[in-house]
């Protein structure tokens, strides 16, 4: 049990602990149990310093939530479980060995060679080469090399699929978020993470389809969603893969 606070909505949060059975066996587990004012339905989190967060509707009984948790006791095992075997972006791109590029996955070469990290790609051909340079390559180094090779290929795809699907861009950007994986602004620029080219292709794409569906609607109401499932018939399931998924591939190419 812990001390109830206040959380940013002004809603009650607290500090509970539950009981999960890890893989090296049960592991209590603490986690925030917050009161959302404009929460609709149950959430469970794991932020990147793997603290668990339940959030309830007002209304909700605790008892709701926690049966929530329990319900979900292999997904959340499944995060807190990277906490005790961090990858590197190195080692994601060696299990990996390929990039999501124009919609399909093309094969990754390492290859320690050169005077220093740089990348060699032509569109149409493979592989994709990252030449790691004659000392190797810090995290650093690897994510500057694959953020420029991002910011030639996302904008050709963005584009192509604006022309297939009836959107006027005004222009493309790739950057560094910390947290997002894109945006769109009311100008019609869509900015993109470089870390797209780490997810699936089909995710990519929805990635992409989800910020031109911003030029129609600027908002994520019901109307927006039927836009994008108009374009991604899918899109639902595109969204829990980054819920689940995608703060790990976002964490990936930060120095440590």
């Amino acid at each position: 049990m812990g001390a109830d606070a206040e959380n940013e909505d002004g809603g009650a949060e607290s500090t509970r602990v539950f009981r999960l059975r890890m893989y090296e066996g049960d592991v209590d587990i603490p986690f925030r149990v917050c009161r959302s004012m404009r929460a609709r339905s149950i959430r469970l989190s794991v932020d990147r310093h793997y603290r668990v967060t339940l959030t309830l509707p007002r209304r909700t009984p605790e008892h709701q939530g926690v049966e929530f948790l329990r319900s979900k006791a292999g997904w959340l095992r499944r995060h807190l479980s990277r906490k005790r075997e961090p990858e590197d972006l190195f080692q994601f791109l060696v299990r990996e060995a390929s990039l999501s590029i124009d919609g399909e996955r093309a094969p990754l070469e390492l290859r320690r060679t050169g005077k220093a990290p740089a990348v060699r790609y032509s569109r149409g051909r493979a592989p994709v080469v990252v030449e790691l340079g004659e000392n190797g390559a810090t995290e650093g180094d690897l994510a500057a090399v694959l953020h420029g090779l991002a910011a030639r290929v996302l904008e050709g795809r963005t584009r192509h699929l604006a022309e297939r699907h009836g959107f006027a861009v005004k222009r493309v950007t790739v950057r560094d978020q910390s947290t997002r994986w894109g945006s769109c602004s009311c100008s019609g620029t869509i900015s993109l993470n470089w870390r797209l080219l780490l997810v699936p292709p089909e995710i990519q794409d929805y990635v992409i389809l989800h910020e031109l569906a911003h030029l129609r609607q600027m908002n994520h109401s019901a109307a927006y969603w039927r836009e994008l499932t108009a374009l991604d018939p899918r899109a639902r399931e595109r969204d829990r893969w980054l819920n689940d998924r995608g703060e790990t591939v976002m964490a990936l190419g930060r120095d440590r």
